[in-house]
């Protein structure tokens, strides 16, 4: 009975459209890890993953057969790792974004293509707590993308698409970037092998495939920042909702309604909020003639040139398991490249350099200012349900500075206050040496909910407290201005696994990934080993150009100097290392008395090998270490590397060089 259903052309395209997207879901990492797998290749993932099996076992069910008969193909094969969710039979409850990316054009700055040879386009979009990447396509003046997402769009739990409509999913936001290889690096070093820097940001909203089956636009693209005004390229897109409902679209003049009024809503919330601001400036500086000088920042722009209270650009962001603990988090946020230009440093009165980047295109681009690495740190912190708060003041060596602090009520009273590094991930309590070496004054705090400035004449960190309920201290902004609706630049995270409604907080529907989508995951030790017998090489180019003699290797030395990079990157994370005692005592074990050992550990935030041999010879220490080899001494270097990968390509690498010299031995006969 079942089989004459589905002879019928309308039920044979939703049986392929139902294979497809779920063959589609069990497939879409490795896919998008490795976007020119052959067809074979497909069906071997599929085999190992049990992915065919559980579409068989779907379809029966959704035609009402027994899910098992004859032979349980399932049991017949090892149960893979629960990476990906369970299949879900197509419904209206839950449905998708389907977007495809077409064919680029306009795409003037590649006209003359010959300075980027080897440089591709990719694009990143983020929508609904989905992040997803093309795959990669060489720069042209019309890269064909060639590229369809399935973005899964909030369960409908029974309501009509209206509540798709009036639900504030947000908009489609993509994010163009160019790719640029570097030189001399290792094939296995997949991670470093580009430079990014990304070309456009635009926001598109989706709620027109409300009213129609298929959406086709040509997307103008801007560049961001000082380029915001000049055009990058277009790029042709098409979008609609899957599985399609034709009976049931809302009609086109009810969604440009609601959009319309959103538009007004927007408008309405700016003008509350920039008058709000207006007032309490107005106020803040006739108290003080000092008042008006200090670094206290109300309004910022995104990369689309658009100003919003520094409040939204802030929200409670959770690393999910690739950032375990707040301290990791920190490790994370400083090992992000910090950009050359600190936005914050520059008059007020000069608003091309008045920008903050939203968080996303801060992962695209790989690099971050001083007061965005704050801005990012305190989010995380944040999501861990702790008090923070970014600082804008000045550090001890009197440059504008930006750092993170958190707050723990105290039982009698007061706070336990805590002092965060963004560049560094170091966190020391307020009564620590350390925050006096680093830290001179604080003009302002703010998180996502709150906006305080200090309202005390005497600005040092010494004499003042962070208790913002005290108003003799602190002059808050209207938490109005913060809570205003349409102000907000990330999305509540409302909607948990396979649509399920969990509890929201206002934290950021943003998850991270762990490897940009284009890139080959490769081992970590494959990338270490690459490190050392790179340098290795380089190291014994160097000393046979500079000093003609061969170069000994210490492999157990080097073997031992493994524990030593261990708790450096233990002490990075949490601020104390281990094993001190036991690295002094294997050292000894190893070295005899009459030998002498120098050690340095370095460390850099990128994978690109040709850099490090030139930086460790910037070192006194350093260079004594590669070319050492005085007359009568016998000499043996050592090497060792650590990688420690976190999410959006962000990596952590630790070197370690180090010599050991014999002493020539004395005739005691002489």
């Amino acid at each position: 009975m079942y089989s004459s259903v589905w002879s019928e052309p309308s039920a044979r395209l939703q049986l392929r459209r139902f294979v497809k997207e779920h063959l589609a879901d069990a497939v879409v990492s490795d896919l998008v890890q490795e976007p020119d797998l052959s067809p074979d290749d497909i069906l071997r993932l599929l085999d190992e993953r049990g992915a065919v099996a559980d579409l068989f076992a779907a379809v029966k069910q959704s035609l009402g057969e027994p899910t098992h008969s004859g032979v349980d193909w399932a049991s017949q094969r090892p149960a893979p790792p629960p990476v990906h969710p369970p299949v879900v039979i197509p419904s209206v409850e839950h449905r998708h974004l389907e977007l495809r990316l077409m064919k680029g054009m306009a795409f003037v700055d590649f006209v003359t293509i010959e300075e980027f040879q080897g440089s591709v386009l990719i694009v990143d979009v983020i929508f609904a707590g989905s992040r997803v990447r093309s795959r990669p396509v060489q720069v042209c003046t019309e890269p064909s993308f060639d590229h369809t997402f399935l973005l899964p769009l909030p369960a409908l739990n029974g309501s009509s698409l209206l509540n798709l409509l009036q639900k504030p999913v947000g908009p489609v936001k993509m994010i163009v970037t160019r790719l640029d290889p570097t030189s001399n690096v290792a094939p296995a070093l997949r991670l470093g092998e580009y430079t990014s820097e990304v070309m456009a940001s635009h926001s598109l909203d989706w709620r027109q495939a409300l009213s129609v089956e298929k959406v086709r636009q040509n997307v103008e693209l801007r560049g961001i920042g000082k380029k915001s005004q000049l055009a990058v390229g277009v790029l042709q897109v098409e979008f609609g909702i899957l599985p399609e409902v034709p009976s049931g679209l809302i009609p086109a003049q009810d969604v440009e309604r609601q959009l319309e009024q959103e538009a007004r809503q927007r408008s309405e919330s700016t003008r509350l909020a920039f008058s709000a601001v207006d007032r309490w400036w107005e106020y803040y500086r006739q108290v003080h003639r000092r008042f008006e000088k200090r670094v206290v920042k109300l309004l910022a722009q995104t990369e689309n040139r658009v100003f919003l209270p520094v409040t939204s650009f802030l929200a409670p962001i959770r690393g999910g398991r690739h950032l375990r603990t707040p301290f990791h988090a920190a490790r994370f946020v400083s090992l992000i490249a910090v950009e050359k230009v600190s936005y914050m440093r520059a008059k007020q009165e000069d608003a091309e350099l008045s920008l903050w980047h939203t968080f996303p295109v801060i992962f695209a681009k790989r690099t971050a200012s001083v007061e965005e690495h704050a801005l990012l740190l305190c989010s995380f912190l944040l999501g861990f349900c702790l008090d923070a708060y970014v600082c804008l003041g000045v550090s001890a060596d009197g440059f504008s500075h930006a750092w993170v602090i958190t707050r723990d009520s105290l039982p009698k009273g007061g706070h336990q206050v805590t002092f965060w590094e963004s560049l560094t991930g170091e966190h020391y309590p307020m009564d620590s040496d350390q925050v006096a070496k680093r830290y001179k004054i604080v003009h302002c705090a703010f998180n996502h909910q709150s906006f305080h400035a200090l309202a005390c004449v005497d600005e040092r960190l010494g004499k003042i407290h962070f208790d913002f309920e005290d108003h003799t201290v602190w002059h808050p902004l209207s938490s109005e201005v913060s809570r205003l609706p349409f102000l907000k630049l990330y999305e509540s995270a409302t909607t948990g696994h396979q649509g399920a409604t969990v509890l929201s907080d206002g934290g950021a529907d943003l998850p991270l990934r762990m490897l940009p989508a284009h890139e080959h995951l490769v081992e970590v030790h494959e990338v270490e080993t690459s490190i050392e017998s790179n340098l290795i090489q380089a190291i014994a180019a160097h000393r046979q150009a500079v000093r003609g003699a061969d170069t000994v290797w210490d492999t157990g030395m080097g073997y031992v100097l493994g524990t030593a990079l261990a708790s450096f990157e233990f002490e990075r994370t949490v601020g104390r290392g281990y094993g001190e005692d036991l690295f002094a005592q294997m050292l000894r074990s190893l070295c005899g008395n009459s030998e002498t050992v120098q050690i340095l550990p370095v460390q850099f935030n990128h994978l690109r090998c040709s850099a490090y041999l030139p930086h460790i010879l910037q070192s006194p220490m350093g260079r004594s270490i590669v070319e050492a080899g005085q007359s009568g001494h016998r000499v043996a270097l050592a090497l060792r590397c650590q990688v420690v990968f976190y999410p959006e390509a962000v990596c952590g690498v630790w070197l370690v060089v180090a010599v050991r010299q014999m002493l020539p031995r004395v005739d005691s006969s002489v």
